[in-house]
């Protein structure tokens, strides 16, 4: 809340500001003093007439622009953030400090109070605050009367939104000179720079382009993990590994559905020469011809295409002032898409076109060739949005490259869109060079029942094959390998069988699964049909430890059983201690009486671990383990409570 005020809050009047906390408004504050507002205001009235507001330099805060025309009656011109000139015009008071003038006419037989009645708006679509002002003469003459129109030709200013920046320098590392982790941030989406001429693709109503301000993006994220015996600031920041991003082509709707996203998104590898280009299409409307009115966006969001081109060297790495690579590896992937209609079509989603090999709804294609590099992205013939790695192909066929590899995958699913066909080919230069097959048929438990329930994406059955061969895998070069799943009344799996009717029996396998009254698994079977192949069974307790809750969420204890007798003294065992917060394990210790304690930083990764091991011989019984364990757990609980 801004209250322009000439005699309430100072001796001398200015402008205050009322955040709003969310539950009711705070204190005033002052923003700007506003010496002598009684006499340089309209008609010498104190009021808000002449104050507009509105994101001038595209910062996602809110500025004060203060419209005022030449001063009469002798009146000291007022002097806020260190505006001082006599000027009809505005004048801006940016949110984070500083201003800026925009002067109008200065001829004295221009009427004083025109000014105000500016307004502020967006009149050239380009998604900046422009001014619309009206001028008029004092004699009243129709003939100088007119509406000027100021447009925002780009911020000079710093222009970063409130967040630049975020590290993770571990707080115990006072002396440390780096973080090992560092994302940047900006409100200049693009590597562009802010004001850069538009390259992408043409939008039409409601489709409209965005241009940058406000929303920050990831623009760099750095990490100096791996780098060690470093000597120097500069040593560090040569060796350390950064990621640079950058975002082009930004849509929005003009129909109430916002932000559509970015066109197309770059990722630079600068250490390894590897440069990422992903497309998007966030212009493309949908419409259902019986909703007149009624559009959306099916593809925005999703990966159109994606290529990524790495440099190939064999001695150093390429230079920023090299101009060419001798041999760069390209990847090229592309989507098809298809839009799915529920409810009578008033919703819809979408998802991998259906399709089912030779057809593909993904292509990948991999060659290598020469490229230009422009490590500075400087290059006049580098066409914008610029890129380090240019000059290439956007696809390649097995004639176009010396090497070639094309990956089609396929896929089609059901009415839930559970995926019910998955397949993967690998194509070469020719047959010779072909990567084979893999597909998996998947069928669906689709009992009224479940789908009552809305248990809607259990699968009974899955059968995978696998074969060299891409055209008709059969024969010794193809595998057929299935899996059967049964579930309870909740939808829990209960037992899994691999090759249930193999004629192999080393190829069959079962595993079976109880739960607890919570839900919780309390134990596992694993069960093999070769001869002589014993079980292999887990057990899951969930008692607490003192001090700790009886939530039955992480389990204090794991063992497995024999079923020979004579083994049970050799039975796995081990308690672990785990916060009961987060989820991180604090202490560890097995029937062996090896034990182990970890500490972690604010991040939870782990800052220190030590580990004890008091191995005894074992004998055949399990004399004296007990009292381990009973002693073991006296020592958890005290470390639980302490």
């Amino acid at each position: 809340m801004l209250n322009p005020d000439s005699s309430g809050h100072a001796t001398t009047p200015g402008l205050y500001i009322r955040y709003n906390t969310g539950n009711g408004f705070a204190p005033a504050q002052l923003f700007t003093f506003l010496p002598d507002w009684g006499t340089w205001s309209r008609d010498g009235d104190t009021h808000d007439n002449a104050v507009r507001l509105g994101d001038m330099d595209g910062d996602g805060r809110t500025d004060v622009v203060l419209f005022h025309g030449l001063l009469r009656n002798g009146a000291e011109f007022p002097v806020w953030r260190g505006s001082h000139d006599d000027f009809g015009g505005a004048t801006i008071l940016f949110a984070q400090g500083g201003y800026q003038e925009v002067k109008g006419s200065n001829a004295p037989n221009w009427a004083f109070d025109t000014w105000y009645y500016s307004q502020l708006g967006d009149f050239n679509g380009d998604g900046r605050t422009d001014i619309v002002s009206f001028h008029g003469h004092t004699a009243k003459d129709s003939d100088t009367t007119e509406l000027r129109y100021y447009e925002q030709g780009g911020s000079s200013r710093d222009s970063s939104d409130l967040l630049i920046a975020v590290s993770d320098t571990p707080k115990e590392a006072v002396a440390a000179k780096w973080p090992r982790e560092q994302i940047s941030y900006s409100s200049v989406w693009s590597s562009e720079g802010r004001g850069a001429a538009y390259t992408g693709p043409e939008a039409t109503f409601p489709v409209a382009r965005v241009h940058a301000g406000g929303m920050a993006v990831v623009r760099a994220v750095e990490s100096t993990v791996g780098v060690v015996d470093a000597s120097s600031e500069d040593d560090i920041n040569a060796r350390k590994r950064r990621i640079e991003y950058s975002f082009d082509h930004p849509m929005q709707d003009l129909q109430g559905r916002g932000f559509l996203g970015f066109g197309r998104m770059t990722v630079w590898d600068s250490q390894k020469v590897s440069e990422t280009v992903t497309r998007f299409d966030n212009t493309t409307v949908a419409a259902d011809a019986s909703r007149p009115g009624v559009h959306w966006y099916p593809k925005a969001g999703l990966a159109q295409s994606t290529r990524t081109a790495t440099a190939v060297w064999e001695n150093n790495p390429p230079k920023a002032g090299q101009d060419a690579l001798e041999k760069v590896r390209v990847s090229y992937t592309d989507h098809d898409y298809e839009n799915v209609s529920l409810n009578h079509s008033t919703t819809h989603y979408t998802r991998a076109k259906s399709s089912a090999l030779p057809e593909a709804n993904t292509r990948t294609y991999e060659w290598e060739e020469p490229a230009s590099f422009d490590g500075l992205l400087v290059h006049s013939d580098n066409a914008h949005p610029r890129t380090h790695i240019y000059d290439l192909q956007w696809a390649s066929g097995p004639g176009a490259a010396t090497h070639f590899r094309l990956t089609k995958a396929a896929s089609q699913a059901d009415a839930y869109n559970n995926i019910t066909r998955s397949e993967t080919a690998v194509e070469g230069k020719d047959s010779s060079e072909d990567g084979g097959l893999t597909r998996t048929v998947t069928e669906y438990d689709t009992d009224p029942a479940r789908i009552g329930s809305w248990l809607l994406s259990l699968p009974k059955k899955s059968t995978t094959t696998k074969s060299e061969l891409v055209g008709a895998p059969s024969g010794d070069k193809t595998s057929v390998n299935t899996v059967g799943y049964s579930y309870d009344d909740q939808g829990r799996p209960t037992k899994q069988e691999v090759n249930k009717d193999a004629a192999d029996a080393d190829l069959r396998s079962t595993t079976t699964t109880g739960y607890g009254d919570h839900g919780e698994i309390i134990w596992t079977k694993a069960e093999a049909s070769t001869a002589g192949t014993k079980p292999r069974e887990t057990h899951y307790s969930y008692a607490p430890l003192a001090g700790l809750p009886d939530e039955r969420i992480y389990p204090t204890q794991v063992w497995s059983t024999r079923t020979d007798p004579a083994d049970q003294a050799k039975r796995p065992s081990a308690w672990t201690l785990t916060h009961p917060s987060f989820g991180t394990v604090s202490k560890t210790a097995d029937i062996n009486g090896v034990t182990a304690s970890f500490v972690y930083d604010d991040l939870d990764v782990i800052s220190l671990g030590q580990s004890a091991e008091t191995y005894e011989g074992r004998g055949d019984g399990c004399e004296g383990k007990e009292v381990f364990r009973l002693s073991l757990v006296a020592a958890m609980q005290a470390a639980a409570a302490g």
